[in-house]
């Protein structure tokens, strides 16, 4: 009879921890986790609940702002966390139910929503442990949830390391292919007759330096957005986020830095546009107060908690910005 006891014991000490969590975690309500948006300056995107100390990193949102993934790295690799509304307000975030096994990470939702591209380190085969490469999957939706992850397929899959997908209201899908002799540039795969075709590359004045690391595109296709590193424009020595547009005819116009604004020196390399094209989101490390942080003595307490619930010195965080910062770029540069 113990051991009925006992098991019972430790549901019920279980269920009063989740419980717990579940009334600390705030009643948020609205698009966007209720958070309100940026203007022109950038700002963390929900500190505390996406932007913690568990270095995050790319993220997206769903079209009506309903339906969040993003990239947590706090284990050294990547995993996908989810969050949506639901029953008058936002889940906690959670592991994706299809991931938390494999490397995934770079999320980017179809426009319509009908699909969420990633990239991960799952087996082809069913028979790996994991992959030789990243390549290329995603997962359509079924009702509330999601299916089971299926991979893209040839042409963009294959023998060589495809990373970062982004995808227009098209569905031409944007990523970055990094072949065995080495050099990460951006391509392109038009979604015609229900399959992919061949890749094409986008021209040298957007793949400019030898690597190009997740680019990312407006949903419209008007714009491509690519993190650079070494040009001689930088505002800093770290990575720059630049802009290329895309006119009626298909040419990439050169890379326009964002400015000083969005390239503040702390940059990494993880843009992303909202799927209605409203907010343009990027990884980067936060400015730590740290004046405010030395205004009083802290307990072991404190900093367990602040390591799990705040932005952090060394590990990036989500910011966000209004995308009118690109489409005023456009007409300053373009006219």
């Amino acid at each position: 009879m113990k051991k009925p006891i006992l098991t019972m014991c430790l549901l019920l000490a279980a269920t009063i921890v989740i419980s717990a969590q579940q009334k600390n975690f705030p009643k948020l309500a609205g698009p966007y986790l209720g958070q309100k948006p940026p203007g022109m300056t950038p700002e963390i995107f929900a500190p505390g609940i996406v932007s913690t100390g568990m270095s995050e990193s790319n993220i997206a949102v769903s079209a009506d702002g309903m339906e969040i993934f993003f990239t947590n790295m706090a284990t050294g690799t990547e995993t996908l966390i989810t969050t949506r509304f639901e029953n008058g307000k936002w889940t906690e975030p959670e592991v994706a139910a299809f991931s938390g096994k494999y490397l995934d990470g770079f999320p980017s939702f179809h426009p319509d929503g009908s699909k969420l591209f990633f990239h991960s380190y799952r087996p082809l085969d069913n028979k790996s442990l994991i992959a030789d490469v990243v390549n290329i999957w995603y997962v359509e939706k079924e009702g509330t949830g999601w299916s089971e992850p299926k991979p893209v397929g040839a042409p963009i899959n294959g023998s060589e390391f495809v990373s970062g997908p982004s995808v227009t209201r098209t569905g031409t899908l944007y990523f970055c292919r990094k072949p065995k002799t080495g050099g990460e540039k951006v391509f392109r795969s038009q979604f015609l007759n229900g399959q992919y075709i061949e890749p094409e590359m986008l021209p040298d004045n957007v793949n400019c330096v030898p690597d190009i690391f997740h680019a990312a595109v407006s949903p419209d296709e008007s714009y491509v957005i690519v993190p650079v590193a070494g040009r001689k424009d930088a505002l800093d020595g770290r990575i720059n986020y630049y802009v290329s547009f895309r006119d009626s005819k298909g040419n990439w116009s050169d890379l326009i830095n964002l400015g000083k604004d969005v390239n503040n020196g702390r940059n990494s390399a993880g843009p992303s546009i909202s799927a209605d094209g409203n907010f343009f989101f990027f990884e980067a490390y936060p400015d730590f107060k740290w004046a405010e942080y030395h205004e009083k003595r802290h307990s072991y307490e404190d900093i367990k908690k602040f390591a799990l619930t705040q932005p952090s010195l060394y590990k990036t965080d989500i910011f966000w910005v209004s995308a009118k910062i690109i489409k005023e770029l456009r007409l300053k540069e373009l006219k």
